[in-house]
Parts: structure tokens; sequence; C-alpha cells
């Protein structure tokens, strides 16, 4: 059989239809949920963009991040945002060894930094240019009156997020729907299933920036969600909470920005998943869907944020869209409630496909735990981003530093929205739960010396677009 993997990146599980949500327009993937398996515990070993990847792309999970040791000081953004090394194994390298042919489609410009080397093992692959601030377009150079549409009066004296957006700006500001970074993905995809029919087998990863920040879909995807032009069009992520330099009414416009996003992304998924109709591959294609995280929006749950950081982990942020889809319909509808990673999923689709996984992986085959009520996965999860560490179980969710500093206690069933910190009056379930993460660190001593350094970082920017730094419980973050 053939396989296909998608990854879309910033995709909050809350907000496709096949999970519950009721009003963003998602009609593709909730087609393709009917026909597949969907994972409801679905989480990344690591987190963000580059450590899901690197488990996608690997089989092999990052934490406790050992390599820190041996790293160049100030190399990695976050633990595990490096390249992949060259003796390391890749999913792909592996099946390109077992008679596939592997190709590669992303927009995802991390992945193709220098030296990052996540194109290893594709027979080919092709990096969509132009998101957030990839050096594509040099000029010309974006007026202020342009730039001043997009960012709230709070943020207007932010040099970094001018920079940001102007650079954003030129490199989209010209493109049609169909020329957009993650149209131009799902579009290469087809036409690479096309080019390639004549192989016996294909191993195919698409990986969609989008709905990525900026949010900045065509206007009429917008529409669909806020029909009114009376508010700036706030299109980036504060990485901040949102009281104080939003309004509510900029809040709902960067919602609906969002939401028009996600609906623009699953038009371009659909036109990839008629293509592999037509094209008559879809009839021995193992395909699968996965989200690398989500994103906090301002909504009940959230924070109080607009942003995604590891104190205070949030399900929005931590929990991932995953679904599989059988070519032959098996166990088409099914939900699965088992603790499943990120690195499960090349382990199973190999499994699926008649490939042995190789050694150093170290997932499960989730597959066969969905449709086998007896094959047991894990009873929690650890979900880890630089000196954080998240642990859920059936019953709790619990977040802090891997020194147990600002603990984080939930209840899961009495308090989905985590509204309620227990962790004071919990002290023991704490010490459990961060026990748990040091044992699947292989012990607490088995963390590298250097993710002291670490310590202060709890999000994508220490600082966001903010006036002021913001303070969590256990740790202050400081300009830097």
């Amino acid at each position: 059989m053939n396989v296909v993997v998608v990854v879309i990146d910033s995709l909050r599980k809350d907000h496709v239809g096949a999970y519950g949500n009721e009003w963003i327009r998602t009609p593709h993937l909730d087609k393709f949920a009917s026909e597949s398996i969907c994972y409801e515990n679905a989480f990344a070993e690591s987190l963000p963009t580059l450590p899901v990847r690197r488990a996608l792309h690997t089989g092999i999970p990052c934490f406790p991040f050992p390599e820190l040791d041996a790293a160049k000081e100030g190399y990695y953004a976050y633990p595990a945002w490096g390249p992949i090394p060259l003796d390391q194994p890749t999913v792909s390298g592996h099946f390109k060894n077992n008679g596939f042919r592997t190709g590669l489609i992303s927009d995802c410009y991390h992945m193709f930094k220098a030296n990052m080397n996540y194109n290893q093992g594709f027979d080919s692959w092709k990096w969509i240019r132009g998101q957030e601030v990839d050096a594509y377009v040099s000029g010309p150079q974006v007026d202020e009156a342009a730039l001043m549409k997009h960012i709230p009066a709070a943020s207007r004296d932010h040099k970094y997020l001018k920079a940001f957006m102007a650079q954003y700006l030129r490199n989209n500001m010209n493109r049609a729907e169909e020329d957009r970074t993650c149209a131009m993905v799902f579009r290469e995809g087809a036409e690479w299933i096309q080019d390639n029919l004549d192989s016996s087998r294909f191993y195919l990863m698409l990986d969609s920036f989008d709905p990525h920040e900026p949010w900045m879909p065509p206007e009429y995807y917008r529409k669909m969600y806020d029909e009114d032009g009376d508010v700036i069009d706030v299109a980036e992520s504060l990485y901040y909470t949102w009281e104080g330099l939003l309004t509510e009414r900029e809040l709902k416009r960067i919602q609906a920005n969002y939401a028009g996003l996600v609906t623009m992304v699953d038009r371009w998924f659909g036109h990839f998943m008629e293509s592999l109709v037509v094209s008559g591959a879809i009839e021995n294609t193992i395909v699968a869907v996965i989200s690398d995280h989500g994103h906090n929006l301002g909504y009940r749950g959230d924070a109080g944020r607009i942003s995604k950081e590891a104190h205070p982990m949030t399900r929005a942020v931590a929990e991932l869209v995953l679904m599989i889809r059988h070519p032959g319909g098996t166990a088409a509808g099914t939900r699965c409630e088992k603790f499943v990673y990120d690195h499960d999923l090349p382990f199973t689709v190999m499994k699926m496909a008649g490939v042995e996984p190789y050694e150093e992986m170290k997932g499960v085959n989730i597959w066969k735990a969905a449709i086998e009520k007896e094959a047991c996965t894990r009873d929690h999860i650890t979900c880890a981003w630089g000196t954080a560490v998240t642990v859920v179980t059936e019953t709790w969710w619990y977040n802090s530093n891997v020194w147990g500093e600002g603990a984080r206690l939930f209840d899961r069933k009495d308090d989905p929205y985590h509204e309620r910190n227990i962790a004071e009056a919990m002290p023991d379930v704490c010490s459990q739960m961060l026990q748990l993460a040091m044992d699947d660190a292989g012990g607490a001593d088995k963390l590298p010396h250097k993710l002291i350094h670490y310590k202060e970082r709890s999000g994508c920017r220490l600082n966001g677009f903010a006036p002021q730094p913001y303070a969590v419980t256990g740790w202050c973050f400081k300009e830097g």
C-alpha cells in the first residue's frame, strides 16, 4: 500500500467539525473523519513546530533532549528545534530503502533553513516559499498605511511586529487564493500523485504551515465568520494576554481570520483528496492527517491569551487532530480514546504498509490499538516544551517546569476549561505527575545540564507583541 501523511500546522482540534465544532466550515476534513479512525487523545511528545516534525520524520521522541549538552550555546531556539542529525535514520529513508518512492512538499520554512536536513531520504522535495518572515521577496516595500491595517493600536510601536508583518505582506500581498502557500502545497501534492502513478509504492508527506499565523485568509473566507469591515484587520498572534491590547471587536476579528484560514485549508485539502480519487490511487493508499499543535485565541479555556506557550499549557495548544483512513474502509467512523503520541503515527503507517519499523523508532501501533479493544497504548502522556512538562492522565492535567515549579493541576472531568488550579491543595498528586514525566525522561538525571538555560523561555517569544513582558506563576520572563 501507498502512504500519505498530511501535517496541518496550528490546527485547533476544537475548530474541526468532526471534533465537535458547530460553526466553522470544514466539510472535507469532516468527510475524511467519517472514513477514518479519529483519535480523541492525541498529543505531541515535544513542542513546538520543529520538535513535532522531528518526531514525524524520524519516529523518535525528542524528550529529554540529550543533544543539548553537545550543542553550541544559543543554537537552539528551543530544545529539539535543531536539525535532524545526518546519521539518524528517517522515516522517508526507511520507506525508500523498502522500495517506496518518496516525496515531501511543504511551506514550513523552518524545515528548509540551512543544515536542518528535513529533506533527507526523499526522492523529491519542494519548498513552497513565502510563509512568515521567509526571506522570499525583498521589494517593493510595504507602505505604512497598508501595514497599519493589520496592527492594533496598542502594538503600533512594536518594531519587531512591524518588520514581521511587512515581510509577510511583501511575500503574500499579491497572491490569488490558488497561489497562496497552503493551496500550492495541496495542488503540488495532487500533481505529485499524478506524476508518480508509475511507482509500485509511494510515501508522500504534505505539510501545510497554515492555519499558522499570520491569519490573513482572502476576505471572502473571513466574511464567513465576520462580515463587517469596521475594525483593524488583526492578523498576528499577540503572544500575550489579549485584554488591554485588543478590543472585544478586534478579538472577534482575529478569531474570524483564523476560522477563515481553517476553512481555506480545508478546501485545498479537499482538492488533494479528490485528486487522489480521480487518480485511482485512493484505492490503495493509507492517508493520515495530523496537526502539530493548536493556538490560544482568547476563548474560554485559553487562559486569556492569544498565544501558544509551554506554561500555562492549554488544551487548545496541546490536543492534536489525528485521523487515519484505511483504503479498504476498515474501522471507518471509529473513535479511539486511548492516549497516543505524534511519533506513534510513522510507526503505525509503516506497520499498515507492511514495512517493519527500524529499531530506533519508539512508537506503538495505534491502528491496532484502536481496532483491537484489548490492545493497550499507555495510561498517560508527557508533553515537553523546553523546561516545561505537561502530564495528562484520564483524571488529571498537570503542567509545571521539570523542577516542579509553577505547578498547575486540573481535574479533566470536573474542570474541562482549566479554571480551578488545585495544585496547592493536592501536592501529592503533583509529585506523582512530575514523577511520571521524569520516568518518561528515563530519570531526572537524564535531563541535560544546559536545559537550565531555557528556564525563562515559556513560549514562542519571550514577551510577545506587547509593551511589557508578562509574568506567569512560577517564573518571571525577562526582556531579551
